[in-house]
């Protein structure tokens, strides 16, 4: 574990030696008491302990740009000392406290010293999303995103499986260059913002600890539970398709022994289920945690519900070539025949899912799910009309191949765009060069011969989205640019074209009449202009 904090904390620096009042000592004092009671509350709270190793990583990295003197990295060590074999605490959250403790004896209680050029707060911000663009934010920076930036770390430095550390360097790169602003990252921080369906409950843990960090904060809001999730029936179930609405009003009260999920049901619902001798009301529902609950009974009275015990927390199998969800199915039977009460796709934790086996122990059964698809934003929340930043190295992609093809169109030569260093855009270059040709060469090409030329760089473009993302609209001569904006002024298909392969493309002007061209076309009459002022 003293491994897995060192590459989050290669930020850190030492400092200078401090020096302060007793007045200041104290106040500075109560301060880590303040943030260490924060720590400990968070790794109380924590849903997936495996992720503990970056709560306290982030956590130490704000503790450090908080500027902590000397006198307050001891009291912190004293602190720790205290909590270091605490037995309440999960094995995960002990190994933390070590080596939080470990790195500040390491490091010689270095003062933290922010630098103004900080990469964190010299940014500049974004504006404000609104709370739907958030949520569909959220949901393609979790599952769509987020998969791609770990597969991007993961060539550069191979590692077996899939660590919360390189989660967390993935989620904290990514919100870097998103460029946020600070009320929607507290937004991100202190709003249930998905359900079980839309994300993995242990990769939001990670996102709010990155964005804790961020803003600058040790403490953390409590994760949300609600609103549940239907995740299935057994298949002598009696509760109907349209039940997975009413689980959606599901609430939880807290037992003698163990939480309870109530969910509300209409009397004919109630009628239903009772119209046989056996009231079978099996089904399993997740909350927002990640926590599995299975029905138990069904209580009459004042109010109709289907009372839910808690089951298990269900948890990511990256351990085989295809990511796997192993869920416990209340159904148990020694031979399996007939239906399984699943869809055909199962959507849960921003993923869809196949049904491949089931197994059984001396406990219960298991149903295995395999990865079959991520939950797009549109199919979530609806869709994001957000820019994203790239990442530099595909900034530099572009500017290579814009000023190449620069060139290019200046000799009337694509010499210059096989020499790229990025081989894999050559051909992608071709298809730009041969555009640019045809908007240069013509005044006004014909639409036909326009479409056969995007669609040749939309092909292309499509093998390289994931890695480059659209391209940059800019990258194009000043001629081509304005030509093709003729041209798709007044052809809605061919402008849908050119949104879906650039970046940035400005609306098109409309046809109006300046007083430039109404120059330009007296200029050119036989009458003299001044004889259109004194008629």
């Amino acid at each position: 574990m003293s491994n897995s904090l060192s590459r989050p904390l290669l930020l850190l620096h030492r400092g200078t030696k401090a020096r302060s009042s007793d007045s200041f000592r104290r106040r500075r004092s109560s301060r880590a008491n303040v943030d260490f009671g924060h720590l400990l509350d968070r790794i109380h709270r924590r849903l997936y302990p495996e992720t503990i190793p970056v709560l306290a990583s982030y956590w130490l990295k704000t503790v450090y740009r908080n500027q902590y003197t000397r006198d307050e990295w001891r009291d912190l060590d004293k602190l720790l000392r205290t909590k270091e074999n605490d037995a309440s605490l999960p094995e995960e959250g002990r190994e933390a406290l070590s080596d939080i403790r470990k790195w500040i004896r390491d490091s010689g209680y270095p003062p933290g010293k922010e630098l103004a050029s900080s990469k964190i707060a010299a940014i500049a911000r974004r504006p404000p999303l609104s709370a739907e663009a958030l949520i569909a934010y959220t949901t393609r920076l979790l599952n769509e995103w987020l998969p791609q930036e770990i597969a991007r770390l993961l060539i550069q430095e191979p590692e077996p499986g899939v660590s919360a550390l390189t989660v967390g360097r993935a989620l904290e790169g990514l919100l870097l260059r998103d460029r946020l602003s600070l009320s929607t990252l507290e937004e991100l921080l202190t709003a249930g913002l998905l359900s079980a369906r839309s994300a993995y409950p242990a990769d939001i843990e990670i996102l709010r600890d990155i964005v804790a960090y961020l803003l600058g904060r040790t403490d953390a809001p409590r994760p949300e539970m609600l609103p549940p999730v239907l995740l299935g029936f057994t298949p002598d179930s009696r509760l109907s398709a349209g039940y997975a609405q009413e689980v959606l009003k599901g609430y939880v009260l807290a037992g003698a022994q163990h939480d309870e999920l109530h969910v509300p049901v209409t009397a004919e619902l109630v009628r239903h289920v009772l119209a046989e001798p056996q009231a079978r009301i099996g089904s399993v529902v997740v909350t927002a945690d990640g926590r599995c609950w299975e029905a138990a009974n069904l209580q009459e009275g004042g109010g109709n519900v289907i009372v839910y015990h808690p089951s298990t927390r269900l948890r990511f199998d990256y351990s085989r070539d295809h990511l796997r969800l192993r869920v416990p199915w209340p159904d148990n039977r020694r031979f399996w025949s007939g239906a399984v009460g699943f869809p055909l796709i199962v959507e849960i934790f921003g993923r869809r899912w196949k049904v491949v086996s089931w197994e059984r122990d001396s406990a219960r059964t298991y149903l295995n799910l395999v990865f079959f698809g991520a939950l797009t934003a549109s199919a979530a929340a609806g869709p994001l009309a957000f820019r994203r930043s790239n990442p530099v190295s595909a900034d530099m992609a572009w500017a290579e191949l814009g000023t190449a093809l620069a060139v290019s169109a200046a000799k009337n030569d694509w010499d210059p765009l096989d020499h790229l260093q990025r081989e894999d855009l050559i051909p992608l270059a071709r298809a730009l060069f041969s555009l640019t040709q045809l908007l240069n060469e013509r005044r006004s090409p014909a639409a036909e011969s326009i479409e056969n030329h995007l669609r040749r760089v939309q092909f292309l473009q499509s093998g390289s989205a994931s890695q480059y993302g659209l391209i940059p609209w800019r990258i194009l001569p000043n001629r081509a640019r304005k030509t093709l904006l003729r041209a798709v002024r007044d052809c809605r298909p061919l402008r849908d074209i050119l949104l879906e392969i650039f970046s940035d493309v400005p609306a098109p002007t409309e046809g109006v009449i300046t007083l430039r061209s109404l120059v330009r076309l007296a200029s050119r009459s036989n009458t003299p202009f001044d004889n259109y002022k004194s008629a």
